[in-house]
């Protein structure tokens, strides 16, 4: 898991880098088919506006020929028929999604499908044809139409496993052939998706952005090597920009969880700009008991949302704002962040104040040019003795408490790829470690620039200070095989005390 390979390791912060972005560019909600409403204001868009208001620039909304039972509050849809025959371009001229789309929303995941194509009886050339031209379209009208405003398109899949399951009896599997059938049309969508980024670029667009995405839903089962599904029979033989997890069977085992996102991670064919971080979450939750107080709720939502940040997914999209379940008149299940009754429960307040922080993917290197590292990627010590390059372990999450651009004095959390806190242990004489559920005072840093830098960025000398102890952080030794350990013990800055930042999604 981590790497010891020798490297010049110099040559390292010269690397190109991702520099650190808003957590609500990374955290947003689904939106769809909910079944009530509090406005005049169309649906799709009166979701949207709630999302919003909570601080989150990302949404996940269904795009597709079903529109008019997603959205129907407030709206009136066209009608699809022969003579009016519906294409997806289509669907993004109507006056709700041009509505959502000039929204300041940075990223608009979109399940998208054509109501025509349905890979699971096998697919034509013809059939492949047209899914590439589907997409082909979509992804240079979406390009042509927000070029310039740094909007970010994914248009993905709807739980795959599922798909993969339609039309099987319980109990059964599906036909083998049908993963082959999987693998075709998703690869017809990604190629479209290509196709059409490369007529943009020949145009010379630029400022906005299209991936294509797969989403699975049984990942523990494929983990386990249960029946077919489309972890180990589909996404081998994919080349999707990314791919998603609707995160159902693990979200409630954080344990569980980091170990379905490595195991997916393993089986997803690294694609630029993300390599191995081409994963997000596109569903998970947890359903609020209308006659509780939606802490216990919160708490499992809170650590699956840690763990996932701490493993470095591009997005985490919860189900969702308004409730999917129940009636009209009557509570479902609770999946909402915001109640029947126009309340809001404690998992919009986690939400609101977690979008006001900062993110990014950060290493630290000793004086010595080792990598400070977590443990079996946390739930253990910290030590300073990896070589170049870093990987996962050697990777942490940075949470800005304040938000805004990383600057010297700044207040941060750390996370360690399991979806632990840093903490410098004041009950274990100050040695740091990467085990904690919860962020408090032991496990808050001061990050400071050693150089006089205001602001911090790759290449950066900085040091680390307990804000529990004010002692600041050292690697023993300034780091190195036998004398690795990482404490919060120094009462200065010295060689060993200072670090040299690095932050990048491409490990």
């Amino acid at each position: 898991m981590s790497f010891r390979i020798t490297a010049v390791f110099s040559l390292l912060f010269f690397a190109v880098s991702v520099n650190a972005k808003p957590m609500n560019e990374v955290i947003g909600s689904t939106h769809v088919d909910g079944k009530y409403f509090f406005t005049s204001t169309d649906f799709l868009n009166e979701g949207a506006d709630q999302i919003r208001s909570m601080g989150s620039r990302v949404i996940k909304v269904w795009f597709n020929d079903r529109a008019a039972t997603s959205y129907p509050w407030n709206s009136v849809w066209p009608v699809w028929n022969a003579s009016n025959p519906f294409t997806l371009v289509k669907l993004a001229q109507t006056s709700y999604y041009q509505t959502l789309f000039s929204k300041d929303f940075k990223t608009f995941v979109l399940l998208a499908e054509d109501p025509d194509v349905w890979f699971g009886d096998g697919m034509t050339a013809a059939e492949v044809q047209a899914e590439t031209n589907n997409f082909k379209n979509l992804t240079l009208y979406l390009m042509e139409t927000y070029r310039g405003t740094g909007k970010t398109f994914v248009l993905q899949t709807w739980e795959g496993d599922n798909q993969l399951r339609f039309d099987t009896p319980d109990g059964q599997e599906p036909p083998p052939e049908r993963a082959g059938y999987m693998i075709t049309w998703l690869n017809a969508r990604q190629d479209g998706v290509d196709a059409g980024r490369a007529a943009a670029a020949a145009e010379g667009i630029t400022g906005v952005t299209v991936y294509n995405a797969a989403e699975v839903n049984h990942v523990v089962k494929a983990r386990q090597g249960i029946g077919i599904t489309m972890t180990n029979n589909v996404i081998p033989s994919t080349h999707c920009d990314l791919y998603s997890y609707s995160a159902w069977d693990s979200v409630e085992d954080p344990a569980l969880f980091r170990l379905a996102l490595d195991y997916l991670e393993s089986k997803a064919p690294n694609k630029l700009p993300f390599n191995k971080y081409n994963i997000y979450v596109g569903e998970y939750g947890k359903g609020e008991d209308p006659q509780g107080d939606g802490i216990a709720e919160k708490e499992v939502v809170r650590r699956a949302t840690e763990v996932a940040l701490g493993w470095g997914v591009q997005y985490i999209l919860y189900w969702e704002v308004y409730d999917n379940t129940g009636t009209q008149s009557a509570n479902g299940n609770g999946f909402w962040l915001r109640r029947r009754d126009g309340s809001y429960p404690p998992m919009y307040s986690y939400f609101a104040d977690l979008l006001q922080k900062g993110y990014d993917r950060v290493t630290f290197l000793s004086s010595n040019g080792y990598y400070v590292v977590a443990e079996n990627g946390g739930s253990d010590v910290v030590n300073a003795d990896r070589l170049p390059p870093a990987g996962i372990w050697e990777t942490f999450t940075l949470i800005d408490l304040n938000g805004n651009t990383l600057a010297s004095g700044d207040h941060i959390n750390l996370l360690s790829t399991d979806g632990h806190y840093v903490v410098a242990d004041l009950g274990a004489s100050n040695r740091v470690y990467a085990n904690r559920n919860t962020a408090g005072t032991w496990e808050d840093f001061v990050i400071s620039s050693t150089n006089g830098s205001p602001s911090i960025a790759a290449g950066t000398p900085v040091s680390l200070q307990s804000s529990a102890s004010s002692l600041y952080v050292v690697a023993e030794g300034g780091g190195g095989p036998g004398t690795a350990g990482v404490w919060a013990n120094r009462q200065g800055v010295g060689a060993w005390e200072t670090f040299t930042f690095g932050n990048n999604y491409t490990n």
